[in-house]
């Protein structure tokens, strides 16, 4: 009886040890899909409200973003209030900022491309310096009964734009929030997600500067 006992025993944590190993690579392999789905995504769709903090004090907006996988892609601002309908379209070639107060529309030629808000806003941006950062690093949470998944890369932007960490929501892989830190590692821009949509089909005629402004 004794040593059925023992022998169950050993069979009982082998068991254990076996399931352990199994839901750990199972857990590697949900985290590489989920880095993989945003890291092959042909466009995003979102809601982001955006917090800015600076020495001067903290500043909030609202904003509506679409991404297709060409690099272009919109901006528009619903808050504040004064800010609402304002929208900033990379065409491929340029900015266009447009202003509905004013119907006047202006263009940043070949600007697109170092646009300094993006690398803060963008999910795909944070993605390319995570995958080819040199120090990027990763870790999973919990946090009010969600568990996250959470990348970190350091960004090449100076002082005030030193690193980034990316949440996202490990069940449903979708982007949480996206922070940006200074080299003191003070949190100096947050754009927290809703809404987030993978792969929408845009037309081409929405990122035309002639059509900037309407349907969207």
């Amino acid at each position: 009886m004794k040593k059925f006992f023992v022998l169950w025993l050993i069979l009982f944590v082998l068991s254990g040890l076996y399931g352990c190993e199994n839901k750990q690579e199972d857990t590697a392999i949900k985290e590489e899909n989920i880095k993989d789905k945003i890291t092959n995504m042909e466009s995003f769709s979102c809601t982001g409200n955006i917090t800015a903090i600076s020495n001067k004090g903290e500043n909030n907006y609202k904003v509506k973003l679409i991404w297709r996988k060409d690099g272009k892609y919109i901006i528009k601002t619903e808050e504040p209030e004064i800010l609402n309908g304002n929208i900033i379209l990379f065409d491929g070639k340029g900015i266009w900022q447009y202003n509905p107060n004013i119907k006047s529309k202006i263009s940043f030629d070949g600007v697109g491309g170092e646009f300094n808000g993006k690398s803060k806003i963008f999910v795909s941006e944070f993605m390319k310096s995570y995958l080819n950062g040199g120090n990027s690093l990763e870790e999973e949470i919990y946090l009010s009964g969600n568990k996250y998944l959470i990348l970190y890369t350091d960004i090449n932007g100076g002082k005030y734009f030193a690193k980034q960490k990316l949440w996202i929501n490990s069940d449903s892989g979708v982007p949480n929030k996206l922070e940006t830190f200074d080299n003191e590692n003070n949190i100096i821009f947050s754009a927290e997600f809703s809404d987030f949509k993978f792969n929408e089909k845009f037309e081409d005629k929405i990122f035309e500067s002639e059509n900037i402004g309407a349907g969207f």
